[in-house]
């Protein structure tokens, strides 16, 4: 009997962590380089534009490569989360100095109703922006990136809090943490595709890598990132 309800709590908790992953894009040969690995079976679609598979001698191993043009897109579904979410990304970046944007992620245009968000790369920092339907934005800064570093992002959400982890994976670097409090809002949008590499206007192309993109509907304990 005892063995039973623990064996009930174990599939509980197993059944939770899957339920709370949306996507694992991993951009390798298995399960495919547009493939989704986390069980969801969220398949991304590619633009026009030169963005290939290659395989790197990095911690990144396999990744989608991005040439400042076209994007990686997957429609707005009801799978992604709203006033609470966390979004991981590995990525090295060509020329971090740029001053425009260069999107990692996002769903962001701000002529759409509804909250438009992404994260980037912009003159040698991690950025994260929010608009609500064209109206002002809110920021949130986080460390020096350096050109040609492979690094890890994570971007929590919680309601009113957004926390930014970022760690420079190639110098094996110290996690760092920014927390910021923002105005609550609700990220949902059915006009709006998840865009990875670009805007979906599209505008603020990335070039560099991008080596794995894993979602989650819910605002994760920093035990449970990818690089804590």
């Amino acid at each position: 009997m005892k063995m039973m309800a623990v064996f009930g709590v174990v599939v509980g908790l197993i059944c939770g962590v899957h339920a709370e992953m949306v996507a694992d894009w991993r951009f390798s040969e298995n399960p495919g380089f547009l493939q989704d690995s986390s069980g969801a079976g969220v398949t991304l679609s590619k633009t026009e534009g030169d963005i290939s598979p290659k395989e790197t001698d990095t911690a990144m191993e396999t990744v989608a490569r991005f040439y400042g043009e076209g994007f990686l897109f997957s429609e707005d579904d009801g799978r992604w989360a709203d006033n609470t979410m966390t979004v991981e990304v590995l990525f090295r970046v060509e020329n971090a100095e740029m001053e425009a944007v260069q999107t990692l992620i996002g769903k962001w245009n701000q002529e759409s109703p509804g909250t438009s968000w992404v994260l980037g790369v912009k003159n040698q920092r991690m950025i994260f922006y929010m608009a609500k339907e064209g109206s002002e934005r809110e920021r949130c800064t986080g460390p020096e990136i350096i050109s040609q570093k492979v690094y890890y992002v994570a971007l929590v959400m919680d309601d009113r809090k957004v926390t930014l982890y970022v760690k420079n994976i190639t110098d094996e670097g110290e996690m760092s943490k920014k927390v910021y409090h923002v105005t609550p809002r609700k990220f949902k949008s059915t006009d709006l595709p998840l865009s990875i590499g670009s805007t979906s206007q599209p505008s603020s192309p990335f070039w560099g890598e991008i080596g794995r993109v894993r979602i989650h509907d819910t605002a994760l304990d920093p035990i449970k990132l990818l690089w804590f």
